[in-house]
């Protein structure tokens, strides 16, 4: 299936989920959202996705997706998606005032013609605010060719202080020239993670994770197998392979020096897992399994690791979604929280995350619910 008609796909099925929950949580009232000594950081986001601790400056980067456009393309199987530059990349200094900065706007999105379940510039990362990089997805050039920024499409790009974003290292072209997996093309770069030397994207529909170096050259780090566990097992896939693709979302790297890497595993159920990965050789060290929809990962100083499950939880929950810490003796506790992606952690053990990922600044139209973008800070 190709990367565009899944990302529609997707967009349905989600807009059906909170449709489904809507009078359940209109009753529930906004305050029984917010988990036991949870705070609202931020609020009025579109599509919250990646976090990005820069932790010199104690300030939170936070990509927000967009939440589309005027230029609307309709599909008889998939409904409408929207297109525009409303994608932006704003920042949270963490003193207490929650107050959000934008930084750069105008970046790709394509979006439900109500501005939820946006995809566009949906990483960013940053070791330093003087330089930050910001992952943009693919989108088929003739949706996108007469809006403004149209050739970022697929690029890694960076922001310098004092300069406009500029492409630095076409993702999507490496996948047209290598096709890693061997599936055929499929690109949809999505998270990114700044690194001393290097910087690491996951190419979600790619199914690989990529290293680009200070010169903008992208390289292989390695391909991420298809998952054939729980509902994934024996489901037919592209070039005769079976199993679910693997479907990296997101990045993070823990005290001991490896990189972990949450996977969506194409919404198979219960066959979403994190993967450990030796940041030298790209080998698997070990996957931690058993999660829904993985969409967002962080690791603590002391090992402890935590996953945001996009569609975790009851299914016939009014809205979806779960974070879960695995403590290093293997422990699992999981909190409600609507529909989580990008997890961040500071110095003090506080955990950041996207909430209301899928949703725009305006909410998704549940009376008397606040379900804006938004970005909490709570413990576990």
């Amino acid at each position: 299936m190709r990367r565009f008609t899944r990302m529609l796909s997707a967009v349905t099925s989600g807009l059906l989920l909170v449709g489904v929950g809507a009078t359940a949580v209109s009753a529930q009232g906004a305050p029984s959202l917010l988990p036991p000594g949870a705070t609202v950081e931020a609020r009025l986001l579109n599509n919250p996705r990646q976090l990005s601790l820069v932790g010199e400056s104690n300030t939170l980067l936070i990509a927000e997706a967009g939440s589309g456009g005027k230029k609307c393309i309709s599909d008889p199987e998939f409904g409408t998606t929207c297109i525009g530059n409303t994608g932006a990349i704003r920042s949270l200094a963490l003193d207490g005032h929650s107050h959000t900065v934008r930084l750069a706007t105008g970046f790709l999105s394509s979006a439900s013609p109500d501005g939820s379940f946006a995809v566009g510039s949906d990483g960013v990362s940053a070791r330093h605010l003087n330089q930050i990089f910001i992952q943009e997805t693919f989108f088929p050039p003739g949706p996108i060719a007469t809006l403004p920024g149209s050739r970022t499409d697929g690029r890694l790009l960076r922001l310098d202080t004092g300069h406009p974003p500029f492409n630095f290292a076409n993702i999507t072209a490496f996948e047209t020239a290598n096709d890693p997996d061997h599936q055929g093309f499929d690109s949809d770069p999505y998270a990114v993670l700044s690194l001393y030397k290097r910087t690491i994207v996951a190419d979600a529909a790619g199914n690989d994770l990529l290293s680009v170096d200070p010169t903008g050259k992208v390289s292989l780090l390695t391909v991420l197998p298809n998952i054939s566990d729980a509902a994934c097992a024996g489901q037919p896939n592209d070039n005769g392979t079976t199993g679910c693709d693997a479907v990296p979302t997101s990045l993070a790297v823990g005290p001991n020096g490896h990189l972990y890497v949450g996977q969506l595993a194409g919404e198979g159920g219960g066959a979403g897992r994190i993967s450990e990965i030796d940041l030298a050789t790209g080998a698997i060290v070990k996957n931690y399994t058993g999660f829904t929809t993985v969409t967002g990962v962080a690791v603590a100083p002391d090992g402890t690791i935590y996953a945001s499950q996009l569609f975790g939880g009851d299914p016939s929950a009014p809205v979806p979604g779960l974070v879960t810490k695995i403590a290093t003796n293997g422990t699992r506790t999981s909190v409600k929280v609507p529909f989580p992606a990008g997890l961040a952690l500071d110095r003090t053990g506080r955990l950041y995350v996207s909430v209301f990922s899928g949703s725009p600044a305006g909410g998704l139209g549940i009376p008397g619910v606040d379900t804006s973008g938004q970005v909490w800070r709570m413990r576990i």
